[in-house]
């Protein structure tokens, strides 16, 4: 048994007549409790793999993710139990306690437990301190708008010094500074109202409360605060980039104008998740930031010869594909000393390798996440439809596409257009051709 992905597992099981081994999916319900098994197809110990009757490890995962993708459509979820705190008082119930019934679900349904970290942080630092322990009897929809405003005024949160507590900045002078806040502000009031309107729907005290009435529903967030993002590479100004890397590092910077992967899915992938015998070579992405699983299809000659070239060095399937060389500080005794060893990337070793590179192509500086907007500015150009390109990002759904990387330049804009109408005659030489 070998698990692909949080509740799902790939299983080989081999008959005691020593025939071809099977290949079995199980799913795991963690809302049921119950374990789902499903046949893939037969092993491929004694016949070459087809990909119908007899299929390899790689082709057995990919039914396997097929399999788990509409089994978890198929399954029905059972009514949730609500979570009811006792003994509440309506009078006295505060916005903290909101937020602590809010922090309580999420934990209990599992819901994205990466994003939950960032909203008490944010809450933490925003909401607790302001609103915290104002009832929900006394709270207004104008103490919401002045705090609301109050956040957009104020600077970013810093840090002067690793392990010392986060200061606001300085306040947003230009446009751009002013549209950021005025955005993290809309993000931060996103927390509240979700906190807020959870308690509300789910208590029927608080509901039920003539002290209470949902004010914060009124409270708008700020208009026009989304950006889309205008840095991306030209393909000579990625010719440059790549040629200005240092081999390691331009494995890296290949990949990710390949694949759109981001930096820490490239870091942690595995020989084992890549798949070359598919009818499209993929890299499956077991861990990203939304939390599921995803299947990147490798569309040109430049992306499989650097994924078939870096996986045959390798001796092990779970060998790391990206690694390089770098010099690793260790503490020995009472001293720390320097090695110069192959190692994993890790968080922050590729900041100081991009703007080197930028610097040397003689392009304007661009972070390593600008290489995965770059990519998907590609397909969209092309005329890839925007459905792909979530697919291929990992998004959920178009509006991310189309919020930021749905720009065009006027002259695609142009082409595109041409190409439409080209079929289009002028009038006289269509009568003429009738004649």
């Amino acid at each position: 048994m070998s698990r692909i992905a949080p509740y799902q597992y790939l299983i080989y099981r081999k008959p005691k007549d020593c025939a071809s081994g099977r290949w079995f999916a199980q799913l795991y319900d963690p809302l049921s409790k119950k374990r789902f098994k499903q046949l893939i197809g037969t092993a491929d110990d004694h016949q070459n793999a087809d990909g119908e009757f007899f299929i390899s490890y790689f082709q057995a995962k990919i039914a396997a993710h097929r399999w788990f993708e509409q089994k978890n459509k198929d399954i029905k979820e059972p009514k949730r139990k609500r979570v009811v705190m006792k003994a509440i008082n309506a009078v006295k119930f505060t916005v903290a306690d909101a937020l602590e019934f809010l922090w309580k679900r999420k934990e209990k349904r599992a819901e994205h437990i990466k994003g939950l970290a960032i909203d008490k942080l944010r809450a933490n630092a925003w909401i607790i301190p302001e609103l915290g322990n104002i009832p929900l009897s006394e709270l207004t929809k104008g103490q919401i708008e002045s705090w609301l405003a109050k956040i957009a005024n104020s600077g970013r949160r810093i840090s002067v010094k690793a392990g010392m507590p986060r200061t606001n900045g300085l306040p947003p002078k230009t446009d751009d500074e002013k549209r950021a806040r005025k955005e993290s502000a809309n993000r931060v009031l996103a927390i509240l109202k979700k906190a807020l309107n959870e308690a509300y729907k789910e208590n029927d005290t608080l509901a039920n409360a003539d002290e209470i009435r949902p004010c914060w529903q009124r409270v708008k967030p700020f208009s026009k605060t989304t950006k889309a993002r205008p840095r991306f590479l030209k393909e000579e100004e990625e010719i440059k980039l790549i040629n200005a890397c240092p081999p390691d590092f331009k494995e890296l910077v290949i990949a990710a104008l390949e694949t759109g992967c981001r930096y820490g899915e490239l870091a942690r992938l595995r020989v084992k998740d890549y798949h070359p015998d598919s009818e499209v070579p993929t890299i499956y992405i077991a861990d990203s930031k939304s939390g599921k699983p995803r299947y990147v299809d490798l569309g040109s000659e430049r992306g499989i010869a650097l994924f078939n070239d870096l996986t045959s060095k390798k001796k092990n399937q779970d060998d790391l594909i990206f690694t390089h060389k770098i010099i690793r500080r260790s503490r020995g005794g009472t001293k720390r000393r320097k090695r110069f060893v192959t190692d994993a990337w890790l968080s922050s070793d590729q900041k100081r390798l991009m703007k080197i590179a930028c610097e040397k192509a003689g392009i304007e500086l661009i972070g390593f996440h600008g290489l995965r907007h770059s990519y998907a500015s590609m397909l969209k150009r092309n005329g890839c439809l925007n459905w792909y390109i979530a697919k291929q990002l990992g998004h959920k759904d178009e509006k991310m596409i189309e919020d930021f990387y749905g720009h065009i330049t006027p002259s695609d804009k142009a082409k595109a257009i041409q190409a439409a109408m080209m079929g289009r005659v002028r009038l006289d030489a269509q009568q003429s051709n009738s004649i």
